[in-house]
């Protein structure tokens, strides 16, 4: 069920589908609020995975560009000689 929902959204929505879950089962409601806990957790930590990596990307970019300026400076002060 997973790979033909995967392929319909990758051809209809040109989206991904990374996981399937279906949610509809009887359990006690500790161990059910423990499991979904447990899923937002795991979401919780993929999301701030792809901030950090995000933001290592925005901060090595700003710093390639502010290197770039200071050797263009240089250079431009050292050709008015």
């Amino acid at each position: 069920m997973e790979r033909v929902l995967a392929k319909v959204f990758a051809e209809k929505l040109y989206a991904q589908v990374d996981a399937l879950q279906i949610n509809y089962i009887q359990l006690p409601t500790t161990f059910q609020d423990a499991i979904l806990e447990s899923i937002a957790t795991k979401q919780n930590i993929t999301q701030s995975r792809r901030y950090k990596d995000n933001m290592q990307v925005l901060v090595a970019h700003a710093l390639c560009m502010h290197m770039c300026m200071c050797m263009c400076m240089h250079m431009c002060m050292h050709s008015r000689v």
